[in-house]
């Protein structure tokens, strides 16, 4: 308005001030622009500043996640530590116990499948041994730990029903079922077995004596699926190897008792024998010798010659006789 206001009033005056206001402006929009970009600036730097603080904030909660990752990764180290002693100790209990001992096998059978009911946290733990010729497997005891009671029942199951699950427990030291429904080594078991009994998870170890196959400690989940730990399958075949053990060392103790009983049975014939052969040989040689006596006589009488040979046989055999009784 100015700029106009001069031009109409003078224009040389005009000339003048013009390029002043022209200067005026520029230095005006330097300014504002120069303003403009140190908000800009400033703006970048608070926002650079926030994004700093947000990665920082990021890193920090990583951080912290990664060390309660590494606290419980410890944790769970220590636990598992912690439950291998335990069930070391447990063997290391079982073995003191029953090694080198004569103590009844169904005593041993009881506190294994209790103490491996107990420290595994499993319903049911039982033992079963072979019957004809491995061609069928009987319950010899079952532990229900919900009752803390044995039950002694009579069931077999039988290889030509089985013969899947059979075949699996002669080839491998474990079966480890955690859907014993439908794995292939048990799932024979579903419909006669594991159904009325309202059995989800199987683990099986089985029990070797000296002739090869005795039978099998069988763990049990009643209601809930188990995964079974590599812990825990260690620890019932340990418990299998301890059982097997045993019996091993039991069927040779007796064996050494039958070879001791025929020792002994062969040291009083031996002495039936002596005292027989002593007693015939006095019974024999106290008449033979007389007989010799008496043929030595008519030897050396004046005999027929074949009544000569004749006497002659008669010392031969008595003393063949009597050097035979000596």
């Amino acid at each position: 308005l100015m700029a106009v206001y001069y031009i109409q009033v003078d224009s040389f005056t005009s000339l003048l001030i013009l390029p002043l206001i022209a200067m005026y402006s520029i230095g005006m929009v330097t300014m504002v622009l120069s303003a403009y970009r140190q908000l800009q600036g400033a703006f970048r730097s608070e926002w650079e500043a926030e994004k700093r603080r947000a990665d920082l904030v990021q890193s920090q909660g990583q951080l912290s996640w990664q060390v309660e990752q590494t606290e419980l990764a410890i944790k769970d180290q220590e636990a598992q530590i912690a439950k291998l002693r335990r069930l070391n100790t447990v063997l290391d209990s079982l073995f003191k116990k029953y090694s080198a001992t004569d103590k009844p096998l169904p005593e041993l059978f009881r506190e294994c499948i209790r103490s491996v009911s107990e420290e595994l946290d499993v319903d049911r733990v039982s033992i079963w041994r072979f019957g004809g010729d491995a061609e069928r497997l009987e319950l010899d005891v079952l532990y229900e730990r919900a009752t803390d009671r044995y039950h002694l029942i009579d069931l077999a199951l039988h290889a030509k029903d089985f013969p899947t699950y059979f075949r699996y427990l002669s080839e491998n030291r474990v079966i480890s079922a955690p859907f014993a429904e439908t794995d292939p080594a048990t799932r024979e078991f579903c419909e006669n077995y594991f159904k009325p009994n309202d059995i989800k998870s199987l683990l099986d170890a089985p029990l070797r004596n000296h002739s090869g196959g005795f039978g099998v400690i069988c763990c049990e989940t009643v209601g809930d699926v188990r995964e079974w730990q590599a812990d825990e399958i260690g620890f019932v075949a340990s418990v299998a190897q301890l059982i097997g053990a045993q019996i091993v060392a039991q069927d040779m103790a007796e064996l050494n008792r039958e070879i001791q009983v025929a020792l002994t049975a062969a040291e009083a014939a031996g002495r039936a024998k002596s005292g027989f052969m002593a007693t015939m040989n006095h019974e024999l040689r106290t008449p033979m010798n007389g007989i010799l006596g008496a043929a030595n006589i008519l030897v050396e009488g004046n005999l027929q010659p074949k009544e000569q040979q004749l006497a002659q046989a008669i010392v031969r055999t008595n003393t063949t006789v009597i050097a035979a009784i000596m």
